[in-house]
């Protein structure tokens, strides 16, 4: 078999022999019946949702996403019928499978309760095959590879963690950062609790009409608790804890499926996101006006998960709330053990992760391997030292020269802060902001359509969230930073009312007591969680727990005996920065 002559034969629009159809079924068959029900796949990866015989629209997936063998795909089925060109389809998969086999087919998914067989011949496929053969054999043996495709695909995402500061405060288990997603074509099954119950079907058949198998090619989600009857004959509607409680027996972060057309090419499902719709047929059978999407898996899998985030990210409780960290890893690992491991405990880091502490790169990497870990139990605010010119002069880049003797590392992470959110809000009562309120801002819309991904500006709104200070004063004043405001308790006051707020919650101050409550109405506090700030100023931390009636407890914490070993002179700077 000449597979790349063949490639480029069907890219030119050109259909393969009888025979050499009939042979590169054959063989790509021999690979299939080797993979399992559950297949696993490596990062960095690239997922496909239908497709429906659109192939030039495939074309085009593989110019948006890249080419095979430089980048590696899991398809989840639904290659053929509807679209005019499934036979190119179906044709140019099986080389690429045939060619390079990081190239990954979830099961061929089906829409009605006739058998996938029958299906075809309805729905355009086995028609398309006597027109272009002139009989039915193509179909054949098409619909023969139909029964060696693989149920599902799992993703294993791992970030290895090598550094020996972190090895020392992490258990075995904990030494990588790892991600776990479920690739299937349809959704969930009552009678699969756990994935080793997928990896025991007999997928080497026609889909059946009902039960696990079914399910998985069928079944749907839905805003709802646990279980409903499908509209779709066949399959399931499944819902948000039945969702949740299957990610969490199977330790994955993530259920992504096609299925479904999805008008914006891509929907995440549930409060926990814990499950993706995604679809990659763009304007479904050349009507329907949709856009497609395919769904990445990288090294840049933080990137990807703060992208998704709103500037105002909606935060459920319980929760706890931390102010600044400033490079002082060890007081972050005494935190931890203050408040609780995540996932355990959920937190809301409010910026300033780096400068001044002497490990601002270890503080930086453990909270984005949380992120990438946990995605939901962790929420990272940008700070106004998340900056590329603050972190010049105050630490963070001689810091990564040091430890990398290049500044790579200094440009990964500061490429990461412009993606990270600006608040987030508290069952709608609480906002967490870095600095604080800005003349500009009124409501908390206002927040949500400015534009993040990028430097902190000078001045303006983005700029006043991150910098601006509470005062003992009414209104307004001019801040003696440099940027940002001062602002006073009616400013505070009205803000709150206006976007019915029980209280705003902020970092960004050394407060010699760890914690400090602004204003007659105490409508705003400050948490500093960052003790003995600088080695020398004497300080005691705190962390901010609320809890699922959004009452509050306050906890204490003093430095680390660690620190002792850091004392040194520091060079002079400016506090307030």
């Amino acid at each position: 078999m000449d597979l790349d002559q063949w490639i480029s034969k069907v890219k030119d629009g050109q259909h393969l022999l009888e025979d050499e159809l009939q042979l590169l079924c054959e063989y790509v068959k021999e690979i299939l019946i080797e993979e399992s029900n559950v297949q696993p796949v490596n990062s960095p990866v690239t997922v496909c949702g239908d497709i429906h015989g659109q192939f030039h629209d495939l074309m085009k997936l593989f110019q948006t996403g890249g080419h095979v063998p430089e980048t590696n795909y899991i398809f989840m089925g639904d290659f053929v019928d509807r679209g005019y060109n499934s036979l190119e389809v179906f044709t140019i998969l099986l080389l690429l499978k045939a060619r390079k086999t990081n190239v990954v087919f979830d099961s061929l998914g089906i829409s009605s309760t006739m058998d996938v067989r029958l299906k075809s011949k309805v729905y355009g496929f086995y028609d398309e095959c006597q027109r272009k053969y002139g009989n039915a054999n193509a179909w054949r043996y098409c619909t023969d590879v139909f029964d060696y495709l693989t149920l599902s695909a799992i993703i294993d995402g791992t970030v290895n963690i090598f550094h020996s500061l972190l090895f020392k405060y992490l258990s075995p288990m904990c030494l990588c950062a790892s991600w776990w997603v479920l690739c299937v074509h349809g959704g969930l099954s009552p009678d699969i609790r756990t994935i080793d119950q997928i990896r025991v079907i007999d997928r080497n058949c026609e889909i059946p009409h009902e039960g696990p198998f079914c399910d998985l090619m069928w079944s749907d989600p839905e805003d709802i608790e646990t279980w409903a009857v499908s509209p779709r004959g066949a399959g399931w509607l499944f819902g948000s804890r039945v969702t949740s409680e299957f990610n969490h027996i199977n330790n994955l972060d993530l259920v992504c499926r096609a299925h479904q057309l999805v008008q914006e090419g891509l929907k995440y499902m549930f409060q926990d996101k814990g499950l993706v719709t995604v679809w990659s047929a763009p304007n479904y059978c050349y009507r329907c006006g949709n856009v497609a999407s395919i769904l990445s898996f990288n090294e840049n899998m933080v990137k990807e998960i703060l992208i998704e985030e709103s500037n105002v990210q909606p935060v459920n409780s319980p929760v706890t709330v931390c102010g600044d960290i400033h490079g002082q890893f060890h007081d972050l690992m005494k935190l931890f053990q203050t408040g609780g491991h995540v996932p355990e405990t959920n937190y809301i880091f409010m910026g300033d992760f780096v400068d001044r502490g002497y490990n601002s790169l270890e503080v930086f990497t453990i909270l984005l391997l949380l992120k990438a870990r946990y995605p939901a139990n962790i929420t990272l605010l940008r700070g106004n030292h998340e900056s590329r010119q603050l972190t010049q002069v105050y630490g963070f880049y001689d810091e990564c020269q040091r430890k990398y003797g290049n500044a790579n590392a200094w440009r990964y992470c500061t490429d990461v802060f412009d993606y990270l959110t600006l608040s987030a809000i508290i069952d709608g009562t609480v906002l967490c902001v870095h600095g604080g309120l800005s003349p500009d801002i009124r409501t908390i819309d206002q927040i949500r359509v400015i534009d993040r991904n990028c430097e902190i500006p000078h001045e303006g709104p983005f700029c006043d969230l991150m910098w601006s200070d509470p005062e003992d004063i009414e209104t307004w004043a001019v801040s003696p930073r440099g940027a940002g405001w001062l602002f006073g308790s009616r400013v505070t006051s009205e803000f709150n009312h206006i976007n019915n707020l029980d209280l705003v919650c902020r970092a960004h101050q050394l407060v010699q007591e760890g914690l400090k409550y602004m204003f007659q109405d105490k409508g705003l506090v400050t948490v500093w969680s960052a003790p003995n700030y600088c080695y020398r100023c004497g300080n005691v931390a705190s962390i901010l727990s609320f809890n699922e009636n959004m009452e509050r407890e306050v906890k204490f914490f003093t430095e680390t005996e660690e620190n002792n070993q850091m004392r040194g002179p520091r060079t002079g700077v400016p506090y307030f920065l």
